[in-house]
């Protein structure tokens, strides 16, 4: 089973506050997180695999300079 990781551990990996957290799932910027309950997190696995994919799709449209 995947790590759960909740809004206070994303926060500190980003060094942003949880309100910055919640403005970006609102907002679109990162996914939104699972619910169980009251209790909200994302699995670590998930959220790797987004990141990958966001990653690879930036190193399409970057454009390098020419020498």
């Amino acid at each position: 089973m995947d790590e759960r990781i909740d809004q206070h551990s994303l926060a500190a990996h980003f060094g942003v506050t949880t309100r910055t957290i919640r403005a970006w799932v609102s907002d679109g910027t990162i996914p939104p997180p699972t619910r169980l309950g009251r209790t909200q997190f994302w699995l670590k696995g998930d959220f790797d695999q987004w990141i990958r994919r966001l990653s690879a799709r930036n190193m399409r449209t970057i454009t390098l300079p020419r020498p």
